[in-house]
C-alpha cells in the first residue's frame, strides 16, 4: 500500500509542471488535472483558453527563462517560438519522469474540505462525461493568472451596428484574418505591443491606443540581449528610485521613447506616470515607418460607429482588439473561500507571498502575481517553497504575521497603478522564503557572479534545500562567459 501523502494540482501549465516536479522529489504522490488535452497552459496553442498566436515568440530570452536544473536546448534561438517553449515543457516532464502523473481532459468541478481537513475533489472526464470523487491531503491551484479577459467599460453597440468587430487578445490567432482591415489595438502592455507588430504584416492600418505612454525595452539593448544585460541581483541593494532612474537612463541611451519617434511621449517617472514593455521587438521601427500609429485612450464611441480618442482625434475602424489584461477566477473553489482571498474585481489574490492562505496550511497557489519577465524560474522557486513547507523543511510564520504581511506589503503592491514587479525582486522573494538564497562564502569560485552576473535560476541551486552545486556552478560560469563574449 502506498502511504505517500497525496497532492492534487489543478493545471498542467508551466507553474503546475514545475511544482509537480518539486513535490515528487520531496516524496509526495502527485496528480495533475488538466482541462485540455495537452500540457503547456498559455503555451498550448490548441487550448481554447490560450492567448498565444501563430507567430508568437517569448519576450524573455532562453537562458533567463529556463528552469534552474534543465537548460533549454542549445539549438533553440535566444527568443523561442511558442512551439519550442511547449516542447521544452514536454522534455522537462519526460526528463524528470512524471508524464504519467497528468490526467488530461479532466475538469475539477468542485473542491471542498473534509472534516479531517483534507480536500475532496469532484472531477469530470470531459471525454467520457464520467465523474469521480477523490480525496487529497494537499491542493495546489496552478490555473494561471490569465483566466478571463478584461473588457473595457465601453458601449460598442454603434461600432458593431456599423459592421465592426470587437475581439479580446485571447481570441487573436494570427494576422491573416485581418488582411486589408483597419485595426485598433487597445492596451499598453506587451500583448498590445506584440499584437500591433504582428498585424502590420497584413492589416491596412494599425492604430495602438493606451491609457498612458509606455517606454519600450527592445530585445537588444546596447548590443546585448536585454534581460541578460539588465537583470542582476545587485539591483536588490539599490534604492528603488535609484534603480528606476538607472533603467530610464538606459532607455534614454537606447533612444526608445516612442514620443521621439512619432508616438506618445513616455514620462521619466517610470511606474508612476508611464509603464515599461519589455522584449518588444521592432516596435520603434514600426512607429518610424508609420506602420503603427499611437493614440491616447478611447473617449467615446460615436453614433456613426467612429471612435474618438482623448486627444480629440476621431477615426473609423473595421476591428477593435482589447488587450487590457485578465481577471482571475477559481470556479472550482468554495465560494466563501474565493470571496475571502480574491479581490472583488478579480485583479489579485490576498495570500502570503501570493501562495498561502494564513489559515489553510494544505492549500497553495502558484503564479498568481504580475511580473515584468521570465515567469518559468519564478514559478519554480515558488513551487519549491511550497514543497519544502509541506515536507517540513521550511516553516510558515504565525497566521497573524501572514495576515499582516498581506495587508502591509501585498495589497499596497497590487493596488498601485503598475503592480508588475521586476524579475530580480520576485526571484529573491521566493528564494528567501524557500531558504535557497546563494551564500557568497560557500561559492568563492563564482562570488562576483552572484550579484553582478546573469540572473539565472541556477543561482538558486547553489545552497539550501534542493541544491545541485556542481551542475549549477558549471552552468553559471559557462553562460556568463558566453554573455561576455558578445
Amino acid at each position: 500500500m502506498d502511504n505517500k501523502q497525496k497532492v492534487a494540482i489543478i493545471g498542467a501549465g508551466s507553474s503546475g509542471l514545475t511544482t509537480a516536479k518539486s513535490l515528487i522529489e520531496e516524496g509526495f504522490q502527485v496528480t495533475l488535472f488538466e482541462l485540455s488535452d495537452d500540457i503547456g497552459g498559455q503555451w498550448n496553442y490548441n487550448s481554447a483558453k490560450s492567448g498565444i498566436w501563430d507567430t508568437l515568440h517569448a519576450n524573455t530570452s532562453k537562458k533567463i527563462s529556463c528552469f534552474s536544473d534543465f537548460p533549454m536546448n542549445d539549438h533553440y534561438p535566444h527568443f523561442v517560438h511558442h512551439k519550442q517553449m511547449k516542447e521544452y515543457f514536454q522534455n522537462y516532464m519526460n526528463h524528470f519522469g512524471f508524464a504519467d502523473r497528468v490526467m488530461f481532459n479532466h475538469e475539477v468541478q468542485n473542491s471542498q474540505r473534509t472534516e479531517d481537513g483534507h480536500w475532496r475533489l469532484t472531477v469530470r472526464n470531459t471525454k467520457t462525461d464520467q465523474v469521480h470523487i477523490e480525496d487529497f491531503h494537499f491542493l495546489v491551484v496552478a490555473t494561471g493568472h490569465d483566466t478571463i479577459s478584461c473588457r473595457l467599460p465601453v458601449d460598442w453597440t454603434p461600432f458593431l451596428h456599423s459592421g465592426g468587430k470587437v475581439l479580446t487578445a485571447q481570441q487573436y490567432r494570427g494576422p491573416i484574418q485581418f488582411a486589408n482591415k483597419k485595426v485598433l489595438v487597445i492596451g499598453g502592455s506587451i500583448s498590445g505591443i506584440d499584437l500591433s507588430l504582428d498585424l502590420i504584416s497584413t492589416a491596412a492600418a494599425v492604430v495602438h491606443a493606451m491609457r498612458s505612454p509606455i517606454w519600450i525595452m527592445e530585445k537588444r539593448i546596447g548590443g546585448k540581449i536585454y534581460d541578460e544585460a539588465m537583470w542582476r541581483r545587485s539591483a536588490l541593494y539599490m534604492p528603488q528610485d535609484q534603480f528606476l532612474l538607472s533603467v530610464v537612463n538606459t532607455l534614454k541611451a537606447a533612444d526608445t521613447n516612442p514620443g521621439k519617434h512619432g508616438g506618445l511621449m513616455a514620462s521619466d517617472k517610470l511606474f508612476v506616470e508611464s509603464c515599461l514593455a519589455v522584449g518588444s521587438g521592432n516596435y520603434i521601427d514600426a512607429l518610424l515607418n508609420g506602420q503603427i500609429v499611437q493614440r491616447t485612450n478611447i473617449k467615446t464611441v460615436n453614433p456613426d460607429g467612429s471612435i474618438t480618442f482623448e486627444d480629440g482625434h476621431s477615426e473609423t475602424f473595421d476591428v477593435v482588439i482589447e488587450a487590457i489584461g485578465y481577471k482571475i477566477s477559481f470556479p472550482f473553489l468554495p465560494k466563501e473561500l474565493t470571496s475571502e482571498i480574491l479581490d472583488p474585481e478579480g485583479n489579485y489574490v490576498k495570500l502570503f507571498h501570493w501562495a498561502f492562505h494564513p489559515d489553510i496550511f494544505n492549500l497553495a497557489f502558484i503564479g498568481q502575481y504580475k511580473s515584468l519577465a521570465a515567469y518559468n524560474p519564478q514559478y519554480e522557486l515558488q513551487g519549491r517553497w511550497v514543497s519544502y513547507v509541506w515536507k517540513g523543511i521550511r516553516s510558515l510564520p504565525k497566521p497573524e504575521d501572514m495576515k499582516k504581511w498581506i495587508t502591509e506589503i501585498l495589497i499596497p503592491i497590487e493596488t498601485s497603478r503598475y503592480p508588475r514587479r521586476p524579475h530580480f525582486a520576485i526571484m529573491e522573494d521566493f528564494a528567501a522564503v524557500a531558504g535557497v538564497v546563494p551564500i557568497p562564502e560557500n561559492n568563492v569560485e563564482i562570488k562576483d557572479l552572484l550579484n553582478d552576473g546573469l540572473l539565472l535560476g541556477a543561482l538558486y541551486r547553489l545552497d539550501g534545500p534542493g541544491a545541485k552545486k556542481k551542475e549549477a556552478t558549471e552552468l553559471i560560469i559557462k553562460w556568463n562567459k558566453e554573455f561576455n563574449s558578445y
